[in-house]
Parts: C-alpha cells; structure tokens; sequence
C-alpha cells in the first residue's frame, strides 16, 4: 500500500468518527422525543413473516425515526438478530424478550457501526444465551482494512452465508451509508434487510454518493419481494422503492449540475 493511499484512508477514517459522533450526540440529546405525527405508527412486536419478528428499539428520534428496527430470524427457536438499537435501553431488552419467547440469540448481525445499531450488542449479549448456553457472537464487516473495531466483532464480507434449519442469510456489502455497510438477503422468502442504505419513509444520508449509487444498483439486480429496513414500515415493493432511490438521488444530481451551470462553473 502506498504512502498517499494510507493518508486518504486515514483522512476517511476520522471524518467517519467526527461525523458519527456529532451524529451520535445531537441523537442522544433528542432519542427521547416522540416520533414526528407524520411517520407511520409501528407496533413493539410484528411478525412480519412466520420466521421473520420485527423488534422497534424503543429509540424514536430526528435520526431513528420511530425507532430502529431490529429482527430476529428462523424458523425454530433458534434465532439470529439483525441489528441491537441503542446502548443502555432495558425498555428494548424487554421486547426483545417478550417477542423471543422462549428461542434463544444464535448471533447479532449488525449493518453497520451506527451506534443505533450495534449500540445494545453488550445488553443483549448480556441478557442472552445461545441454545448451548454461550455469549451470543456479534457479526460485522470490518470499518477499515486491517482495523477491527471493537473486539466483540466477527469480521464478516460480501457472500458470508448464515444458516439455521432452512434460513439462508446472505451477506451483501452495500457501502455508502457507511464504509463497513451490509444488508442481509433471506434467500428462502426473498426477503432483503436493508439496515440504513434503504429506509421504509424518507431518504437517507451517505458517506459516498459514488458507492451508494453503486449498492443501490447492485440490490436491484438481487430477486427479493419485500425490504425490511432499519427505520420505518416495511416495504412490500422491493423493486419499485429501489428504483424510487435510485431517480431520487440522479434527479438531485442533476439539480446540482444545472445550478453550478448557471452561475458559471464548467467541468
């Protein structure tokens, strides 16, 4: 690797961690103000399929909007969690639970680093246990090269398959959102979990335009039904909300270049 390639990286890697802790701050002050009147009412506990429960984070907020959802997936008593909402939040704890009955966590998957996703990964490694009765194992793809972020992390990558009974969980690296992003296609049900690279109401905000742009493209090739993203209702038009992101954004892009054309700027 050469010199100048380590510095970009580097200079990637803190306004990463400048823009997450801002973003980490301003949602913190604001986590416990009640979702806007205008979003659509999610319930605690929805079982989205036979083998699929959404869990809300019990987090609403400017960013989280009604919450995080998180998921749990399979199809005996032998779950895997998608995603862990915030740090320090017994109220979500309890839901999760509630909706687990008596199955037990096989592993945390995370989406990415978002302290709203991986944030209750210590709560929930600390209430739970596998069915053979050790910590649950956190999965995620490494944030930098050569960097493993936190040690409770399992490095996972594009094509990881996670499987319990007849679920398939297929790993998908989408970056954009962040640099470490991932969905996760249930391949039996067609069932893509988006995490923040698509969300169920509104746009969402990305690190990279050019990557973003290239996972975006790359999940409208995938044959899934129905998206189950990591804020809002769920979507029953995989193709179609795709597709919506998709002229979203290149409409804006060409907002853009109009403008810097009228007043002058050539490229």
């Amino acid at each position: 690797m050469d010199y100048l390639t380590l510095i970009r990286r580097y200079v990637d890697f803190i306004t990463t961690c400048l823009l997450g802790f801002l973003q980490y701050q301003y949602s913190k002050r604001f986590t416990k103000r009640k979702p806007r009147d205008d979003l659509t009412p999610i319930e605690d506990i929805t079982h989205i399929t036979s083998n699929v429960i959404r869990v809300l984070g019990q987090n609403p907020g400017p960013f989280t909007l009604q919450g995080t959802n998180t998921y749990l997936v399979g199809s005996g008593r032998k779950m895997f969690l998608i995603d862990a909402g915030e740090a320090d939040n017994l109220r979500y704890v309890d839901k999760l639970k509630e909706a687990l009955d008596d199955a037990t966590i096989e592993g945390i998957i995370c989406t990415h680093w978002h302290h709203d996703h991986v944030g209750g990964c210590g709560a929930v490694r600390e209430h739970f246990r596998t069915s053979n009765g050790k910590i649950p194992p956190v999965y995620k793809k490494k944030l930098i090269a050569g960097k493993s972020g936190q040690e409770i992390y399992e490095n996972i990558s594009e094509g990881h398959l996670f499987k319990q009974d007849d679920v398939t969980l297929r790993v998908i690296e989408t970056k954009g959102h962040t640099t470490d992003h991932i969905s996760i296609l249930y391949e039996e049900e067609g069932i893509l979990f988006s995490g923040d690279c698509i969300l169920g109401e509104g746009s969402t905000v990305f690190e990279n335009l050019t990557d973003y742009m290239i996972s975006l493209r790359k999940l409208l090739q995938l044959t899934c039904k129905v998206i189950c993203p990591g804020h809002g209702p769920l979507i029953t038009d995989a193709k179609g909300k795709i597709e919506e992101y998709i002229q979203h954004r290149e409409k804006r892009d060409e907002q853009i270049m109009d403008y810097l054309r009228q007043v002058g700027c050539y490229f």
